[in-house]
């Protein structure tokens, strides 16, 4: 409220309501880690402000949508997000998540020599080198497995097997 008074003592009142908008808060949250080829969905949240909101993700070039709540992210790297969201007021808010993207790993498998015995042929699977591996997961091709990095399988049959390894 505000009165004004003129030189002869006349006054006049009035008043003003004011009305203050809160102002956006967002949020953003993005997968842990992804395997380079893959992608991940980055998540923006607002909590207050004036709706409708827009969007603003940066860097935009592996967004599929860099203007949208939720866009994938198809990094080939680890890659540092920000969103900004504006309000209907004009008021905004920022805020950053990251992806991690891991390092692929390989593993070679090294040349062998099957060992006949009474039981069959006795394989020695060894890696001559791998990286980045944290877990190995042979299959053998004849309906066994093995999770150990080196194994020793025996095949009772003569015949061809597919041997796969997932690193």
């Amino acid at each position: 409220t505000v009165t004004v008074t003129d030189a002869g003592g006349c006054s006049a009142t009035a008043t003003v309501i004011v009305d203050v908008a809160p102002i956006p808060f967002v949020s953003a949250i993005a997968s842990d880690s992804i395997c380079m080829g893959d992608s991940a969905m980055l998540n923006a949240n607002v909590n207050n402000g004036t709706s409708p909101y827009s969007w603003n993700w940066s860097p935009p070039n592996v967004l599929n949508n860099p203007n949208s709540q939720n866009p994938i992210a198809k990094p080939s790297t680890t890659t540092f997000y920000t969103v900004i969201v504006t309000d209907a007021n004009g008021c905004t808010d920022d805020t950053s998540t990251t992806v991690f993207v891991g390092t692929e790993p390989t593993a070679v498998i090294a040349p062998w020599t099957p060992e006949l015995t009474c039981d069959g042929y006795v394989v020695p699977f060894k890696l001559n080198g791998s990286s980045n591996a944290t877990s190995w997961y042979w299959d053998f091709g004849d309906g066994t497995n093995s999770t150990v990095q080196n194994p020793i399988h025996s095949y009772p049959f003569n015949g061809s097997y597919v041997v796969t390894l997932v690193v």
